[in-house]
């Protein structure tokens, strides 16, 4: 019985540094309304996408892109499902993406989000014309929120929109961090929005909403060392039992 015990001695020993099986599928480019009510990991984050609402769009309209490229700010891209959406005259298109996300093992490393928008905005000069790319993030955990928004305005009809940057457009970010780490959120938005009035033309091309985190700390040299010291003490014992 002492070999069955040294050898669960020695998994115990092993088992913090052994992640757990993940066992949400990869999420993958698709038609939002083909995630809803469904879960998937984009790097070491799951995503669980709860609902969709939108002016003048549908879920089935908008493509959800994921992008795992960076170990510590995984994301996703919305888009038209035809690519840029473009408006002129009297035109609104809203489109809000609701969803929580935590971290695969649970611990509290989320930071906070960044949200970017690329898209181009052109307005005459007129007290009516007015042309909006807009992306934000309603993003929260228990008493922890923040909303980072980012947009593109042209025209002298700015209205709301006044503290937006004034250009041509191009590509904008903002970035909002929670208080303290968490390991997960229980509300948060992915909001878009492209708007024109009067002699006004804007086109979105693309939301982007990044997930940003601490990194893990690796492990000690020394703590590795000690427990390849074991191992080997562990395994001379047993052979020689």
């Amino acid at each position: 019985m002492r070999p069955l015990r040294l050898w669960l001695s020695l998994g115990m020993l092993l088992l913090p540094l052994v992640g757990r099986a993940d066992t949400v599928s990869s999420c993958t480019a698709t038609a939002v309304t083909n995630l809803l009510g469904t879960s998937c990991a984009i790097g070491d984050k799951t995503f669980n996408f709860i609902s969709f609402s939108g002016n003048n769009i549908s879920a089935s309209q908008v493509t959800l892109t994921p992008d795992a490229n960076s170990a510590l700010s995984p994301a996703f891209i919305l888009t038209g499902i035809n690519g840029a959406i473009t408006v002129s005259g009297t035109s609104n298109i809203q489109g809000l993406l609701q969803f929580t996300v935590a971290t695969t093992d649970g611990s509290a490393s989320i930071i906070g989000t960044t949200v970017s928008v690329n898209g181009t905005v052109s307005a005459g000069s007129g007290a009516n014309d007015v042309a909006v790319v807009d992306a934000a993030s309603d993003f929260r955990s228990g008493s922890s929120f923040t909303f980072p928004e980012t947009c593109f305005v042209q025209g002298g009809g700015s209205g709301p929109f006044g503290g937006c940057t004034s250009s041509t457009g191009g590509t904008g970010s903002a970035t909002g961090t929670f208080g303290a780490a968490v390991g997960f959120t229980d509300f948060t938005q992915a909001l878009f929005e492209v708007e024109s009035a009067g002699n006004g033309t804007a086109t979105f091309n693309s939301a982007t909403f990044n997930i940003n985190e601490i990194p893990v700390s690796a492990p000690e040299p020394s703590a590795i060392a000690l427990l390849g010291a074991g191992l080997v003490a562990g395994l001379a014992r047993l052979r020689k039992k």
